[in-house]
């Protein structure tokens, strides 16, 4: 079993009653973590935040180089519009500091 899981199941041993929603809160954030982490191990979701990425930094290139009258205002804003679901998706698995703050708030306590 997970560390950060195993130690928040041992808080939840030894709760008081006023203490137990922050505690399931805690659980299911850690299952939460535990889920994206092996969703982001696997080499197909490894290869498209890769991907999405090095589509994020052209676009920004693109987005700070391109004239009006290369990239039109709506092909810009469409663009905007990408670029941003794309570094949604991208942080969506970048879970190192989820993790790193559930562990501090759950040792803290």
């Amino acid at each position: 079993m997970d560390e950060l899981l195993q130690n928040i199941l041992e808080k939840k041993a030894q709760y008081r009653l006023e203490d137990l929603p922050t505690i399931e809160a805690w659980e299911e954030k850690a299952k939460e973590i535990l889920l994206k982490e092996g969703i982001a191990g696997s080499d197909a979701v490894k290869y498209l935040v890769d991907s999405m990425n090095s589509d994020i930094e052209k676009m920004n290139s693109i987005l700070l180089t391109a004239p009006s009258h290369v990239l039109p205002d709506t092909q810009r804003d469409r663009m905007i519009d990408k670029k941003e679901l794309y570094e949604k998706i991208v942080s969506y698995f970048d879970i190192k500091g989820e993790r790193e703050e559930l562990e501090k708030i759950v040792n803290d306590n």
